[in-house]
């Protein structure tokens, strides 16, 4: 927790594409998004209103970073709502925004058709999320080529 700071720089200041694939690979490969996610549930607990803005930065940033392994990692099942939970932070917006609330208890998945297969079912539920994350959540912060990059993630979901 003590080194947040420098890591919500490491992450944002980033220049170069080349830059940006190198952290993206260290944030998969040595864990270090699980630890921030981790970081981010003990914070929240904490109630420490500093902490959570930086770590709803870091996570805007590693959005930013525009790599798909990351984005496969951020839209996991396993981390989705701790991703959500930190942008829901966001010191720009005059009150926490409750994504999570809405994703867990307001949003019903409906078959019109059964879908038997569990790939599928994921599949479709991914896709939602990304959209979410996508025309909700940044909206407002997305550069074109993440937008484009997350509406690419959603085609190729649909196409599958």
């Amino acid at each position: 927790m003590n080194n947040l700071p420098e890591v919500v720089k490491i992450i944002t200041e980033v220049s170069s594409p080349l830059a940006h694939e190198k952290v993206a690979a260290c944030l998969v490969k040595k864990g270090y998004l699980r630890k921030l996610l981790d970081v981010f549930r003990t914070i929240e607990d904490l109630e420490d209103a500093e902490g959570l803005v930086l770590t709803f930065k870091a996570v805007k940033g590693i959005v930013l970073l525009n790599d798909t392994t990351l984005f496969e990692h951020l839209l996991s099942d396993e981390t989705v709502m701790d991703v959500v939970g930190a942008l829901e932070y966001d010191p720009e917006l005059p009150a926490k925004q409750d994504h999570r609330t809405f994703l867990r208890d307001s949003v019903v998945f409906k078959e019109v058709v059964p879908i038997t297969d569990p790939a599928v079912r994921a599949k479709i539920h991914r896709t939602y999320r990304i959209g979410y994350l996508k025309d909700v959540i940044l909206a407002r912060v997305l550069d074109d080529a993440t937008f484009n990059t997350l509406s690419s993630l959603m085609l190729f979901n649909n196409v599958e």
